[in-house]
């Protein structure tokens, strides 16, 4: 199968490409710039395509660009060259903070409470509104997603602070609640949803891994000699835990990484 992926050299985009099992499966064709999409959706015939481009930290202006502008501009690339089918990569945080004792589902109200899952939730709107019209999508909201090879995000930040400077800088009180996702977990559930044959959906892809961010500095900590130091909460997000039984229903997605390692 054709598959057109979109942030080929990003954290997952490397994972997707990299990954012996996907990439013998799938012929991942890389798109770089969305210029090229009307030629390449041309060229193998309607290939699948992949959206993984995009930015979940920085200025409003650069998540604006990366994500809304750049989806609008994919999208319109890849249904021009006729393709019909988009797999987009979103985030847990378009729930925001309602029923915080309870896992997020896919039927929920959307309230993001930062800009980053502001951004992500349009771009689902524009997929929804121009792929649904004359295919199909299917967008995965993720929670944190982590891996060893991971240069950026929580995990990874905590790490270079433990490692760099013996002192672990946490926002807020530190009890907000998270779910972790391991890549490789990720990978499966990718694998799952571009060989589904069902109609366009959303689905929660998470893990039974759900720890709030004072628990995660501790494991990463390991008894060694780290201060810690509280400031202020600049993401607002209290929560993001995700329901997955619709995917474990449906797509027979099932999480096997349940757990973070020392070696993450």
């Amino acid at each position: 199968m054709d598959v057109i992926i979109t942030g080929a050299t990003g954290f997952v985009g490397v994972e997707v490409i990299n990954d012996k099992y996907l990439s013998e499966k799938y012929n991942f064709i890389a798109c770089r710039d969305p210029a090229e999409l009307v030629e390449l959706t041309k060229e193998y015939s309607c290939p699948k395509l992949l959206h993984l481009a995009g930015r979940f930290s920085g200025s409003h202006n650069d998540l604006w660009e990366n994500n809304v502008d750049l989806t609008r501009k994919v999208i319109d690339g890849y249904l021009k060259g006729g393709g019909k089918t988009v797999v987009f990569l979103s985030t847990g945080a378009v729930y925001g903070n309602s029923n915080l004792n309870i896992k997020s589902k896919e039927t929920d109200q959307t309230e993001p409470p930062n800009y980053y899952g502001f951004t992500k939730l349009i771009c689902e709107m524009i997929i929804k509104e121009h792929v649904g019209r004359v295919g199909k999508y299917f967008i995965l909201r993720l929670p944190n997603v982590y891996g060893p090879t991971q240069k950026k995000g929580v995990i990874y930040n905590f790490k270079q602070q433990i490692k760099d400077k013996r002192e672990l800088c946490i926002e807020g009180d530190g009890e907000q609640v998270r779910d972790f996702l391991h890549v490789k977990d990720l990978l499966a559930a990718i694998d799952l949803i571009l060989s589904y044959e069902g109609s366009s959906d959303i689905f929660n892809i998470s893990s039974n891994l759900t720890i709030t961010v004072n628990q995660l500095a501790k494991i990463l900590i390991d008894d060694k000699a780290v201060k810690i130091k509280l400031v202020p909460d600049n993401n607002g997000l209290k929560k993001l835990t995700l329901d997955i039984s619709k995917a474990q229903k449906t797509i027979k997605y099932l999480p096997k990484i349940n757990h973070i390692e020392l070696g993450v």
